[in-house]
């Protein structure tokens, strides 16, 4: 995806960002200062080839950057390491999968989980395991139940605007307009209230929010479901919508992970129905550094602030990564 000079100098801004703003468990807050700091990318973004130092929230030193095709031929000619790993990187796979590592009690949860699974029938785990009906029920996905020991299915419903396929539901704001707020206040209260309407519904598992696509594509075809191209915002304000969601009793799926950015043409039908000679379905291929910064940022976020559950990319090449 190619981006102006003028992008790459508005996102010069985000390593400047203060650290203490990763993490999502700082108390609610305005976001007022943030937006002033940010609200230098707009004029940048329309032809100012600057980069911008921040080192207080209201002092901002412009320097000129080096030109698009000149970083271009810098990064092409560095030897592959880790820090850089080229625009078309793929993270070999690792088998078998490894074990779940870092906070909380891992080994108590595997326990439960081998458990569960041990006292089940191969139909049994073929069922529970496997998705069904795309819109041939009340929900747009369905997992099977296990009725011996009680264990029931679970509905799942888009969207992240609210109940897509039911009446006398809401049509929420979109993520877009709720950025537009700067109100980490709002955004729990909104995600409070869809999630006491989807609970009212029956429904188990909010297909949303989103923070991929991440929005950076302007004419990406599902830009209004996020919150920004920012992810830091993104990230500020995906966290009290999932607390929001979850907090009535509903399961929040973050989605798409990750690098959700192309809508147009992203599978092989679509192509040809159309009628472009177009075979295989588009994949986005982001380097190791640009994924960490900016597209992986808010989805961290999302698992700080507790997401129960998260839904892959429809990329090919990253489909591949994420689902497995």
């Amino acid at each position: 995806m190619w981006l102006p000079e003028a992008a790459v100098a508005a996102l010069a801004v985000l390593p400047y960002l203060p650290r203490t703003h990763a993490s999502t468990s700082r108390p609610y807050k305005s976001l007022s200062k943030d937006a002033k700091m940010l609200g230098l990318a707009p004029a940048l973004l329309l032809g100012v080839n600057a980069t911008v130092q921040v080192s207080e929230y209201s002092q901002a030193v412009l320097k000129p950057v080096e030109s698009i095709d000149a970083i271009y031929k810098r990064q092409a000619a560095q030897p592959f390491n880790n820090d850089y790993t080229g625009p078309y990187y793929e993270s070999p796979p690792k088998y078998p999968s490894p074990w779940g590592s870092g906070a909380g009690d891992w080994a108590t949860a595997y326990e439960k989980a081998r458990s569960f699974v041990s006292g089940l029938t191969l139909m049994e785990k073929v069922n529970l395991t496997t998705g069904t009906g795309w819109e041939s029920d009340k929900c747009v996905g369905n997992t099977g139940a296990i009725p011996r020991i009680g264990f029931p299915s679970l509905c799942m419903q888009d969207g992240p605007l609210g109940i897509r396929f039911a009446d006398y539901v809401t049509a929420f704001p979109a993520g877009i307009n709720v950025a537009a707020t700067w109100s980490r206040e709002l955004a729990r209260a909104r995600g409070e209230a869809m999630g006491a309407e989807n609970r009212d519904k029956g429904v188990d598992t909010l297909l949303g929010p989103v923070c991929g696509p991440l929005g950076r594509h302007p004419e990406g075809g599902r830009n209004w479901e996020g919150f920004s191209p920012d992810p830091y915002l993104t990230g500020a304000l995906i966290a009290p919508t999932i607390q929001g969601i979850q907090s009535q009793g509903v399961m929040a799926c973050t989605k798409h992970f990750i690098a959700n950015e192309q809508e147009h043409f992203r599978q092989v039908g679509e192509s040809i129905g159309y009628g472009y000679n177009i075979t295989a379905t588009l994949s986005s291929n982001i380097d190791d550094k640009t994924m960490h910064e900016l597209y992986l940022w808010p989805f961290a976020d999302a698992v700080r602030a507790g997401t129960a559950s998260g839904q892959c990319s429809l990329d090919i090449g990253l489909r591949i990564l994420t689902a497995a």
